[in-house]
């Protein structure tokens, strides 16, 4: 069987997709974009040393589609940046597979969910946390009932994103104070930058919703606003109350990008007959 061609774009996130995908008996990386020219010489040279292989490189996205016409492309530049970049691979014949999150905006979800509607091309969010070994178990206690059934789910994501606001064009991070002592000289404001947490809702709801087998039906949301770094307008910490359409599953999510607190991720189930709470900690 020929090999899938991978095509990446991004080459921060994008490298460990390529990694990934190189080991993979059935594919090979045959591209990277990047608008970053110093970023994107480095992604090729480590990726030669690594595996003995040249990548061809592109500044230009839509020249890397027509001139490669990969099978596969992943889709792992700026997280605000998703959609457009989705719908132009699945309009060229390609699968895609996308870095979360999906979209920022409902316009961007359902520009894609249109373009695999009419193109009939495979679209996957690279959502990580449910393949965790400890999800795996829950996903098994649910479905011999031990559990019973779920009737409350609860999830919190912290992770001081500070330090990533800005960037260099070789890919080296600042924080809003470091960037400033800089003059802000050469740096670009990231896609980090000025978001609310609750933006970047993946890692904490993707997990509960696939555990649950359900969708979102009902939402409420408040903010603390941003007070622990007012010059970026990042909010500090903010939580979602939510319940499921089916299954009618209440559910808590809490999420914080700007906030002096060690990174943790931590979830648990309530059931009828059981519950499964990972410990608090650092993640």
């Amino acid at each position: 069987m020929d090999k899938a061609k991978v095509a990446i774009l991004g080459t921060g996130r994008g490298m460990s997709f390529a990694r990934n995908y190189n080991l993979q008996k059935d594919a090979e990386v045959v591209a990277i974009c990047d608008i970053r020219e110093p970023r994107l010489a480095m992604a090729a040279r480590t990726f030669e040393e690594e595996f003995g292989m040249e990548l061809r490189t592109y500044t230009n996205y839509d020249e890397m589609l027509h001139r490669e016409r990969p099978d596969i492309v992943v889709v792992a530049n700026e997280g605000t940046r998703h959609p457009p970049f989705v719908v132009k691979a699945l309009e060229a014949g390609c699968a895609v597979q996308s870095e979360v999150p999906m979209s920022y905006s409902i316009r961007g979800i359902l520009d894609i969910l249109d373009a695999v509607e009419r193109t009939g091309k495979p679209y996957m969010l690279a959502e990580n946390c449910q393949y965790f070994g400890y999800m795996r178990v829950w996903k098994s206690y649910l479905k011999e009932g031990r559990l019973g059934e779920v009737v409350y789910a609860e999830a919190e994501y912290i992770h001081d994103c500070r330090n990533l606001h800005y960037m260099d064009d070789e890919g080296n991070y600042y924080s809003y104070g470091q960037a400033k002592a800089a003059g802000f000289r050469g740096l670009q404001r990231t896609w980090r930058s000025g978001i609310y947490s609750i933006q970047y809702i993946t890692h904490s709801l993707g997990p509960l919703l696939w555990l649950v087998d359900d969708r979102v039906e009902v939402i409420s949301c408040l903010s603390t606003g941003s007070r622990t770094e007012p010059e970026e307008g990042n909010s500090d910490v903010d939580v979602a109350i939510m319940k499921t359409e089916r299954k009618r599953v209440v559910m808590k999510v809490a999420c914080g990008h700007s906030v002096a607190h060690p990174t943790t991720l931590w979830y648990t189930l309530y059931g009828t007959k059981g519950s499964v709470e990972t410990p608090r900690g650092r993640a």
